[in-house]
Order: C-alpha cells, then sequence, then structure tokens
C-alpha cells in the first residue's frame, strides 16, 4: 500500500470540520489549495 499522509482517525476529524463549518469561502480556498498543491507536483 502507498503511503498515508495522516492516519484515518485524523481524515474523519477533518470531515466532521468540513461538515460543521463548510461554506462557500472554505470550498474555494480547497479548490485554492488543490490547484496549488497539482501545479507543485509538475
Amino acid at each position: 500500500m502507498g503511503y498515508r499522509a495522516c492516519l484515518i482517525h485524523e481524515n474523519v476529524e477533518y470531515d466532521l470540520y468540513y461538515i460543521q463549518h463548510r461554506n462557500l469561502f472554505m470550498d474555494l480556498a480547497i479548490l485554492l489549495y488543490t490547484l496549488i498543491f497539482a501545479m507543485r507536483g509538475f
């Protein structure tokens, strides 16, 4: 299996935080960070 940057229980905590605090600004920030992370890989 591949390397996991964080443990499963940490992923659940992130998911619960997102569900409780979701809004348009957070969605845009996630998209921006995803694009930056993807571009850095090239």
